[in-house]
């Protein structure tokens, strides 16, 4: 190795040690485990009996928030603790050439199960069946990318937006889970959806 000068020794520290902040500053991965009841989105049946309630495909959204997100007034409905709902986003979700009225949020901060071709953000998957229908209750999403030095603040959240569909095809309004800050909790991410008759909402809900 060649021999350096004092003021090249201390550039190269600087340099390893600025990348190795950069480094942890860098996209923290989650991965999101949604625990499924063995029917789901039943309401729709809600005119069968109930052994013939099995159910049509939930389309789920997982949805990352930073602080600068909140300094958008269309975004003002995603501050946490606003008890936004599944109706929330789906009535006001982003779209490609329109800002109008809805949230706006790139697409990398934005992650689908669905059978749609097409959506704002990425596709994760297809939509959940039930665990009997999928032959699985647990479903893991991975790869869900929040940007490391933000995961601390009070003004950053991951929300889940299941899709629960009413009788009358009206999105239904199901509280979000949200987990907030996402630092506080571990990198394995939990979610149970599953029907409770004993529940507002057509016995829907995620938890």
């Amino acid at each position: 190795m060649m021999n350096m000068t004092a003021g090249q020794a201390r550039f190269l520290a600087t340099f390893v040690f600025g990348s190795a902040i950069l480094g942890s500053a860098g996209c923290a991965s989650r991965t999101l485990t949604v625990t499924q009841g063995d029917y789901i989105n039943t309401a729709m049946h809600g005119g069968r009996q109930l052994e013939d309630r099995t159910g049509e495909p939930l389309e789920v959204t997982i949805v990352c928030v930073y602080p600068e997100d909140l300094e958008r007034d269309e975004n003002s409905g995603l501050k946490p603790g606003s008890v936004i709902t599944s109706k929330d986003w789906y009535d006001n979700q982003p779209a490609r050439g329109s800002d109008s009225g809805r949230f706006i949020l790139p697409t990398d901060q934005i992650y689908v199960l669905t059978n749609a071709a097409q959506v704002y953000g990425k596709k994760k998957g297809s939509a959940l069946n039930g665990a009997v229908k999928d032959g699985r209750s647990e479903v893991k999403v991975g790869g869900i990318k929040y940007r490391g030095m933000k995961l601390h603040s009070r003004n950053s959240v991951i929300y889940v937006f299941p899709k629960f569909i009413g009788p009358d095809g009206e999105v239904l309004p199901v509280r979000a889970v949200e987990f907030n800050p996402p630092g506080a909790y571990t990198s394995q991410l939990s979610v149970r959806i599953g029907v409770d008759e004993a529940r507002g909402n057509h016995g829907q809900y995620i938890e």
